[in-house]
């Protein structure tokens, strides 16, 4: 048997904010980018792509307990892609200012759950995009050579996914059963940090970079009648997933624009 769930209204005032939230940060990074810019003499774009060699997200108790204690990181490895502009802030320009935009764009069942009971099975699949906005710092010249790159970052996230049944569950007093996809409330926000070492020669650079998220995402499933709902823990409150965790990722840059020599 699965826990009794209750139906409740997505929050779109809490989505809302977010989003907002999200706007005033990227306004104030383009404004930080355009200040520094108006002077500097050797700025670049930097596109980048990342494919991870260790990756771990924390998922929470609660979740796995909802699920009957088999929710694990299916394939948990990620694709980081995405682009940088630099600027000089010192006048050896041995060290640059950025602002990145970066996604991570999981593999089919990232998170994955299953439970089988004498007559039936219920599956829980869950596929986190978490966007990145940061404001890097790079130290190390603008051409070729060694660099290392600090990069705070506000997250985002997205997730996919669905939660299929051959049993029921109770919404507003309801029996349902078959496959609810995630909904559009399906959404989190939080913060990263990473630091990474870079290798250019001229234009094409590889990179090594180790991070941490703490990040949770709300969980909300279509009901399939313009409804949703979410998994509660016995305590009745909403369950949410917990995307923190650390990384290790290796990939190549591409270097455009002027750079230092």
């Amino acid at each position: 048997m699965i826990t009794a769930l209750n139906r409740i209204e997505l929050d779109f005032r809490k989505s809302n904010l977010i989003l907002e939230a999200m706007k005033k940060s990227i306004l104030f990074l383009f404004a930080v980018l355009i200040a520094f810019s108006t002077s500097a003499q050797e700025k670049y774009f930097e596109l980048y792509g990342f494919a991870t060699l260790n990756n771990s997200y924390l998922i929470g108790g609660p979740l796995q307990k909802w699920i009957n204690d088999d929710v694990k990181s299916g394939s948990p490895a990620f694709f980081n892609i995405g682009g940088t502009t630099y600027i000089p802030v010192n006048s050896k320009n041995t060290m640059h200012l950025g602002v990145d935009f970066g996604l991570n764009v999981p593999p089919s069942h990232s998170i994955w759950g299953t439970n089988l009971y004498f007559g039936g099975r219920n599956e829980l699949v869950l596929n986190p995009y978490i966007l990145n906005i940061g404001m890097p710092l790079r130290l190390g010249s603008g051409g070729s050579g060694l660099s290392m790159t600090f990069n705070p970052s506000m997250l985002m996230n997205f997730l996919s996914g669905k939660y299929s049944t051959n049993g029921t569950i109770n919404v507003d007093g309801k029996s349902l059963t078959g496959t609810f996809n995630t909904s559009m409330g399906s959404i989190g926000m939080g913060f990263g940090l990473s630091l990474g070492a870079e290798y250019h020669l001229g234009i094409v650079g590889i990179g090594v970079k180790y991070g941490a998220r703490i990040l949770k995402s709300a969980v909300y499933f279509n009901n399939n009648n313009g409804g949703a709902w979410s998994p509660i823990d016995s305590n009745g409150k909403e369950i949410k997933l917990d995307l923190g965790g650390s990384y290790l990722t290796v990939g190549m840059m591409l270097k455009l624009g002027k750079r230092s020599t």
